[in-house]
């Protein structure tokens, strides 16, 4: 597990939704088509956020956008963390 940090796109800028969100996650897995985040949010489906993934042989982290494809509340537990499928669009 990784942090990650995050914010929604500017497409979802706080004036159209209301909305301001930056934060951190844990990465619990990554691969070429998206990653699974763990996050103390709840994300509405089809929500696009920068995420910025840490480079595993570098101290860099990559910038990208990835949309919530699916999201799950953490099983027996009442803090508010879910578990979130994101989808890389670039």
């Amino acid at each position: 597990m990784r942090p990650v940090s995050y914010e929604l796109s500017a497409a979802l800028s706080e004036a159209e939704t209301g909305r301001s969100l930056t934060g951190t996650g844990l990465s619990l897995n990554v691969s070429n088509g998206g990653m699974c985040l763990l996050v103390d949010w709840v994300p509405a489906i089809q929500d696009v956020l920068r995420v910025h993934i840490p480079m595993p042989s570098t101290l860099a982290k990559m910038p990208t956008l990835a949309e919530v494809c699916w999201k799950r509340p953490l099983p027996l537990s009442s803090n508010g963390l879910h578990f979130v499928g994101l989808r890389f669009v670039l």
